[in-house]
């Protein structure tokens, strides 16, 4: 018989806790710069220089907040 259960993806985890921060980041800067309109982009990007993660986080997931970039 075949073993259908397996261990999750630790590496999907890890990429899902890494955008989990750059959005909380994020939003934390768009909050200390008096939550101006338009600028999401530029704090996903500020957050995730500042936290040292790669460009693989360049694409934000879809917006869920003020701070989620823009497609």
């Amino acid at each position: 018989s075949r073993v259908l259960w397996r261990k999750p993806n630790e590496d999907v985890m890890t990429e899902i806790d890494q955008v989990q921060k750059i959005r909380e980041r994020a939003f934390a800067i768009w909050e200390e710069e008096g939550r101006p309109v338009g600028r999401d982009r530029e704090h996903w990007l500020q957050a995730k220089k500042e936290l040292g993660f790669s460009a693989q986080h360049d694409a934000a997931p879809a917006k869920t907040g003020a701070a989620a970039p823009k497609e």
